[in-house]
């Protein structure tokens, strides 16, 4: 008897050593696995990070042209040195063209944009944003 007791014990340990055996090369994989999705999930992360990173500096890229080309668009020019004590209906022409420009140049960078123009001499405010003062 004391023979079967012997045999059933080792048994037990086996099953038990078998156990811990698979509990520890559970956990060494487990831990593996994880990191490897932390590296993933990081690395995916950064590349949306410089995918976003390189879209704004595009955009800013776009909006500073926008500025410059506005700059020396000669309608705007025209704003500047035109006659404001001449014919009321050239003047709103002129007005009206410069908001069309404008618009145009707030729809080219994609995003949605208010851009305003202030003339110096005139103190004169053109805008596409309806909630600019003296905005068109």
């Amino acid at each position: 008897m004391f023979h079967q007791a012997n045999i059933f014990t080792k048994i037990v340990v086996l099953i038990i050593g078998m156990l811990i055996l698979l509990m520890a090369m559970f956990a060494f994989y487990n831990q593996s696995t994880v990191r490897v999705l932390y590296g993933e999930i990081e690395s995916a992360n950064l590349n949306k990070l410089m995918f976003l990173k390189s879209q704004l500096e595009e955009r800013f890229s776009s909006i500073s042209t926008n500025a410059i080309v506005l700059s020396n668009d000669p309608v705007i020019r025209e704003l500047e040195y035109a006659d404001y004590t001449g014919n009321w209906n050239d003047r709103q022409k002129l007005l009206r063209l410069i908001l069309d420009h404008i618009a145009v140049q707030a729809g080219v960078t994609g995003w949605s944009a208010d851009i305003t123009v202030y003339s110096r001499p005139t103190k004169e405010v053109i805008s596409t944003s309806p909630t600019t003062w003296g905005g068109g």
